[in-house]
């Protein structure tokens, strides 16, 4: 308001200088009061803006933690391997356990780490440790191929712990089934120290033997050839006293082991020492085993294998023969006269020659003669060797051979000339050959990958005696 405003309603008071809001509300009207919501809405940003500065900076510490704790975590795993490497197996578990308990990973490969601690332990000989990681590994997520070696790890702990029925325990865990009346399969055949075996598992622990012989004796054979040589090694336990005999025969190896466990042997260094090397030689079988399925050749292998290595499948030159063996030419040359009249020459043979080996036979000889092999007895002088594959099949000496002042005539029975064996009749011996030199080559590849993998190296220079030095010149050696 102005001053001259200000003096005009001085000078009449009648005149209303109010709004026309407050000419409404009359004469009961108040100044309006300052809205207090800007300022509960400044303070509501103000607590969110500090609640956030504060969770931002509680994630990033926590960060900061757990990164420095998944460093310490790969620090324990990395010790681990190189504790393992050193054979320092037992620290080498503690650390990897460390790892297992507290790494960030999925189930299934804290299983697989949990088995790698039961495996360490084992190695270590600390049993129950190892038997421990075992169950954590087959309890924290089922990894298929780790079934077998968990059950293999488990049972190695409780016979070195001589926990027998804690074994029997275990079996009867996983084999345990409904309380039904037995079928000829679950027949009870024998009992150990209350284990029942039946005559299923008796049929499985015949199957794998069997199984295990034709791994070592028939690598690289065709599926089908496998699959009839099983079947004729199962054939022979088709009885009952055969099927008996193996059953005696484990039975009293199981009584055996169990004894050996109860008298302590299996904590012996020497034993320990020899269960080591037995178990290193079979996980190595395994990845040959392994990779010889790799091996197998395909039938177009064979045949190009076949092509390639032709010169190696050639029979020689041979001829099938019958000698009459002389002391004097008259009496040689009377021979050929009287062959040459039609005389049977076994008959001279059986009557007139000195060679008691082949007389007795009418001078045959038992098997084919090369060229390279010669005549057995008396040997492949290029004469003799030239005088035999110069007759006719059919033909006998049309003068006596004088080899060393002894007489010989022969005759001729059949003559085959060189040739290369057909594949059918090689199919075999080209598969075996493909095979061994494929798993050859794959077995060198593997090991080469697998040196630089551990970093291993062998040093043949450590065999080799040192050469001797040269003295200086202008010096003599005492």
């Amino acid at each position: 308001m102005t001053v001259h405003e200000s003096s005009e309603a001085d000078k009449n008071p009648n005149i209303d200088l109010r709004l026309p809001d407050e000419k409404r509300a009359g004469t009961t009207w108040r100044p309006r009061r300052p809205s207090r919501l800007p300022l509960i809405v400044a303070l509501i940003t103000l607590v969110v803006l500090l609640v956030f500065i504060i969770q931002e900076t509680t994630d990033l510490l926590g960060k900061k933690r757990r990164e420095s704790r998944r460093r310490d975590l790969q620090l324990d795993k990395r010790v681990a391997e190189r504790l393992a490497d050193a054979g320092e197996y037992g620290e080498a578990a503690r650390h990897l356990r460390v790892y297992a308990n507290w790494g960030v990973m999925p189930p299934q490969d804290r299983a697989r780490i949990y088995y790698r601690v039961g495996d360490y332990y084992l190695r270590a000989g600390e049993y129950a440790a190892a038997l421990s990681a075992f169950y954590r590994s087959e309890l924290t997520a089922g990894v298929g191929d780790l079934e077998q070696d968990i059950k293999a790890g488990k049972k190695r702990c409780f016979d070195m712990l001589g926990n027998t029925a804690g074994w029997e325990q275990e079996l009867k865990r996983l084999t345990d089934v409904e309380n039904t009346r037995p079928t000829e399969a679950e027949t009870v055949v024998a009992e150990i120290d209350g284990r029942r075996i039946t005559m299923l598992e008796l049929d499985q622990l015949i199957e794998a033997r069997v199984t295990l012989m034709l791994q070592q004796i028939a690598r690289g054979a065709p599926p089908e050839q496998l699959a009839e040589q099983k079947s004729r090694f199962l054939k022979q336990f088709d009885t009952d006293e055969a099927r008996l005999g193996f059953l005696r025969d484990y039975v009293a190896q199981q009584l055996l082991v169990r004894e050996a466990i109860e008298r302590g042997y299996h904590k012996q260094p020497d034993v320990i020492e020899i269960l080591d090397q037995l178990r290193a030689g079979v996980l190595a079988e395994q990845v040959q085993l392994a990779e010889a399925e790799k091996a197998t050749p395909t039938p177009s292998e064979l045949s190009d294998y076949y092509e390639a290595h032709k010169a190696e499948f050639v029979e020689p030159e041979q001829a099938e023969i019958s000698m009459i063996v002389l002391d004097d030419e008259a009496a040689a040359q009377a021979v050929i006269e009287e062959l040459a009249g039609g005389a049977d020459f076994a008959a001279l043979a059986k009557q007139r020659s000195t060679d008691e080996a082949t007389r007795d036979d009418g001078g045959e000889l038992p098997g084919p003669v090369t060229r390279r092999a010669g005549v057995p007895g008396v040997g492949r002088q290029p004469e003799l060797i030239g005088h035999i594959f110069a007759l006719d099949e059919g033909k006998t000496s049309a003068a006596p051979l004088e080899l060393d002042g002894t007489f010989y005539v022969f005759k001729v029975s059949s003559h085959t000339p060189e040739r290369t064996k057909p594949y059918e009749q090689v199919e075999d011996t080209v598969r075996r050959q493909a095979f061994d030199r494929r798993q050859a080559d794959l077995m060198n590849a593997l090991i080469d990958r697998l040196m630089t993998k551990y970093q291993a190296a062998i040093h043949p220079g450590a065999f080799r005696a040192e050469a001797p030095q040269e003295p200086p010149a202008g010096t003599t050696q005492q």
